[in-house]
C-alpha cells in the first residue's frame, strides 16, 4: 500500500474521531428551565437537539469563512469591498503598478548583469591584448 493512501486514510480518520470529539462537546448538556411562562423563541431553544443543531451550523459557517480566507490569500485574491467598507481603486492600482515595477526592476537586473557580463567579455581580451604591447616607457629612448 503506497504510502501517500496511508497517510489518507490515516487523516481521514483523524478527521472523524475529531468531528465525532467536537459533536460531543458541542452537544448541550441539561438545559436550564424558564422562570417564567415560556413563549415560542423560549420553547424551540429549550430542545437541545435545536441548540445542537444551532451550534454545528455556527462551527460549519465558521470553518467554512476561515477556509474561504486562506484559499483567497492563497490565490492572491485581495478583500476590495466589505459592506459599506470600500478599498479605493486608487489603491489597489497603486499595489498593481508596485508589482509591475518590480517585474519590470527585476529584468531590468538581469539585462544589467548581461551587460556586465558582455562588457567584462569584451574587457578581458583586451587587458591581456595590451600585456603582450609594450608599452612607452623611460627604458624605450624617448625623453
Amino acid at each position: 500500500m503506497p504510502v501517500v493512501m496511508i497517510v489518507q486514510r490515516l487523516s481521514t480518520l483523524v478527521l472523524a474521531l475529531l468531528g465525532a470529539f467536537a459533536a460531543a462537546s458541542v452537544y448541550p448538556p441539561e438545559l436550564a428551565r424558564p422562570r417564567h411562562d415560556p413563549d415560542l423563541f423560549t420553547v424551540i431553544f429549550q430542545c437541545r437537539p435545536i441548540v445542537f443543531a444551532a451550534r454545528v451550523t455556527a462551527l460549519c459557517l465558521a470553518a467554512f469563512v476561515i477556509s474561504s480566507i486562506v484559499a483567497r490569500i492563497r490565490n492572491r485574491e485581495w478583500l476590495s469591498k466589505a459592506g459599506p467598507f470600500e478599498v479605493v481603486p486608487a489603491a489597489t492600482e497603486a499595489g498593481r503598478e508596485s508589482r509591475d515595477l518590480r517585474e519590470r526592476l527585476t529584468r531590468a537586473d538581469a539585462r544589467a548583469d548581461e551587460l556586465q557580463a558582455m562588457v567584462a567579455a569584451l574587457t578581458a581580451p583586451k587587458s591581456v591584448r595590451s600585456a603582450a604591447v609594450p608599452t612607452r616607457g623611460a627604458d624605450d629612448g624617448h625623453d
